[in-house]
């Protein structure tokens, strides 16, 4: 049997549970960055078309009948999600408390505010994209989509029954044209506002307004078992196909979404009717089970693994691992389930509306408070002693100017109002042009500026490669980029009086289009004008070309590029104080081999550079890297805040590294008022 009568006025769906399985195996297997099914995230959508068909199903039905309460509605719906999201909320806190930095926790309180007040979406649309390396360290990054389907609980009941007040229009006339516009608004979005698109209500809404068209019988009740079979196995395909081919890389929801959410809703409209071969398969015993405890494992899912990969392991999970989790997350979601989701929502005796929300309205407020507290004491640093707290703070001991120096716009960078360092009130005689690796060397850039008696002027902007006239994929930043470093280029023409630049970067991201550290990616390319494909190959052919660009365009300027920053396989600041945490003094750093491997194309196209352009090089693992590796804590101290940038305290102690700049660059002696 797949259909049976519950103790409400609704039928329970057995193959419904079945699809929330196939949702959340999709989620968990695309968040442990499965090879095999890249789109599995799109469980998330399915989840929506679910919730939009079972909320409106009981909704519509207890309007029609003159049985439906707002406060029962959402007694109902605190009891479904608040007891189990509190109690996993409270786990992680307590086990973040032990394992993150004063910086990382301080951010982690604010998520602990937002999911406890169904504003999570909000919060991380303001912090960021969700597929970024930042956001992928969130242990609560997954109940954004929680926010959305609270907030269009909260709203679409309200729009049910002012809509059936002042119309006598059909439920399917009332939200069809709801979901068309939050469709259009979310096609149009996804390529203007893509974070937006993703993470904000309206432009979600349509997918569980889907679910909702189903529930209203918008689609005549199919009586061919032929059509119903048909349309199942459609509706299994479409699922499929997205599990297998969608990525991270497309513009999201958009058009895009509509595989996976129609998918899920030929599923829904098939099996209403009669059992097909896809109700049957998604009524499997097993199958059920995985969907009765699907939203425990999606509480959990998460934070398990970036806690163990972000903040334990700092690395990606090997198979033994990973069984291990999976297992590890059965249980606890198994348990979850069985003494926190059930004995909250069937309950012998119901307790009345008001106490429930009393009771979720006092929860909910003591979770914000929590997380604002945490907040507030900036981490709460005092759970620790000196020694694992000065390891600790180097994640914060980024450059101390970098909220006014870094990512001027482009506006600011054209009229000239950019910080200067070195000498105060001196004629700016060189520009530091660089991405985050240059913002985090500008402490030792400005010490050895001083000492030359020079006076200089910052275009670091992080998240741009620091190249002319390349264009990048990275689809946050590729536009924006280009237009910013053209802005620069305009500047430092018109500028006469600056005779260096200083190009600073994280050249093998740029060069081998990948990532290395506690997150390993290959996904950017770069081309120019006379690129005809994009590849890693190409990749190196356009950075050539940039340096002899950039040769070209400023031949009366001497050009240093400063390269070879050893990147670290861990997080510094969070490893170090870790192990100093258990009482093991951190000796940290990556393999000179594996350094010199990772370095090798840069350091031979820099090599051709520097011969055919007189491009000089400055090489950050001179001073950093011995014949066995490139250390990453000394004497006491971290050197890195995260797996690859400098400290200000270590760009400070090294700044020697710098002083070769300078050499060619006679002092200044006219002094001017300079604009900071």
């Amino acid at each position: 049997m797949i259909m049976r009568k519950n103790t409400s006025s609704t039928t329970y769906r057995a193959d419904i549970d079945g699809l929330r399985a196939v949702a959340v195996t999709g989620v968990i297997l695309a968040h442990l960055h499965s090879p095999y099914f890249p789109g599995g995230f799109v469980g998330v959508d399915i989840f929506f078309v679910i919730s939009g068909y079972l909320i409106t199903r009981l909704i519509v039905n207890e309007i029609d009948n003159g049985r439906f309460s707002i406060a029962s509605f959402y007694e109902r719906r605190a009891r479904r999600i608040l007891p189990a999201l509190f109690f996993m909320l409270m786990c992680v806190t307590i086990a973040a408390s032990i394992v993150m930095l004063p910086s990382t926790f301080r951010v982690f309180g604010a998520s602990v505010t937002s999911a406890s007040i169904s504003m999570a979406n909000v919060y991380f649309w303001y912090l960021g994209g969700y597929f970024t390396v930042a956001m992928s360290s969130r242990p609560l990054l997954h109940t954004w989509s929680l926010g959305v389907e609270e907030q269009y609980y909260i709203v679409f009941p309200i729009l049910l029954i002012l809509m059936r007040r002042y119309s006598k229009l059909s439920w399917t006339a009332l939200i069809f044209p709801l979901m068309l516009m939050s469709l259009i608004f979310s096609v149009s979005q996804t390529y203007v506002a893509p974070r937006a698109a993703f993470y904000l209500p309206l432009s979600r809404f349509w997918e569980l307004a889907l679910g909702s068209l189903v529930a209203v019988r918008a689609i005549p009740v199919i009586n061919s078992k032929a059509l119903s079979t048909a349309l199942g196995l459609t509706g299994i395909s479409l699922i499929a196909f997205s599990f297998l081919y969608l990525n991270e890389r497309m513009p999201f929801p958009g058009w895009i979404a509509a595989v996976p959410c129609i998918g899920a809703t030929l599923i829904i409209y098939s099996g209403s009717a009669a059992a097909t071969p896809a109700s049957i398969f998604l009524s499997l015993p097993l199958t059920r089970y995985i969907g009765l405890i699907s939203y425990s494992l999606y509480l959990w899912h998460w934070p398990l693994i970036v806690l163990m990969q972000s903040f334990i392991l700092q690395r990606s999970l090997d198979p033994v691992e990973t069984a291990l989790l999976l297992l590890l997350l059965l249980i606890i979601s198994s348990l979850s389930w069985r003494y926190v989701e059930r004995p909250f929502r069937i309950q012998e005796e119901p307790a009345k509306s008001f106490i429930v929300l009393r009771t979720a309205g006092v929860s909910m407020a003591a979770f914000a408070t929590l997380g604002l507290a945490i907040v507030i004491t900036q981490g709460f640093p005092e759970r620790f002693g000196a020694q694992t707290l000065a390891y600790a703070m180097a994640s914060e001991d980024s450059n101390p100017r970098r909220e006014d120096c870094d990512s001027p716009s482009v506006d600011d960078v054209l009229k000239g109002r950019v910080c200067h360092i070195g000498v105060e009130q001196a004629i700016p005689s060189f520009a530091v042009v660089g991405d985050s690796f240059g913002d985090s060397v500008i402490p030792g850039i400005d010490a050895a500026a001083v000492r030359a008696n020079q006076s200089g002027v910052v275009l670091t902007h992080a998240g741009c490669n620091p190249l002319f006239g390349v264009s990048s994929s990275d689809r946050n930043h590729g536009r924006a980029c280009r237009t910013y470093m053209d802005a620069v280029a305009d500047f430092l023409k018109k500028s006469d009086h600056i005779r260096s630049v200083v190009v600073v970067g994280r050249w093998t991201r740029i060069v081998d289009g990948t990532r290395f550290g506690i997150v390993d990616m290959a996904d950017v390319f770069i081309t120019d004008a006379d690129s005809t494909e994009q590849s890693f190959d190409e990749n190196r052919r356009v950075f050539a070309r940039a340096l002899d660009r950039m040769s070209e365009m400023f031949a009366d300027k001497t050009i240093s590029v400063v390269a070879f920053f050893p990147e670290q396989q861990v997080n510094v600041a969070q490893a170090a104080f870790l192990l100093s945490e258990i009482g093991i003094e951190p000796d940290i750093g990556v393999d000179r081999k594996i350094y010199d491997v990772r370095q090798n194309n840069v350091k031979l196209l820099l090599a051709d550079a520097s011969k055919n352009n007189s491009i000089n090089v400055i090489d950050v693992g001179e001073w950093l890297c011995d014949e066995n590796r490139c250390r990453a804590t000394e004497d006491g101290k971290a050197l890195y805040i995260d797996d690859n940038h400098l400290t200000a305290g270590a760009a400070l102690k090294y700044s020697e590294m710098f002083d070769s700049l300078f050499v060619l660059i006679e002092p200044m002696s006219e002094t001017t008022s300079v604009t900071n």
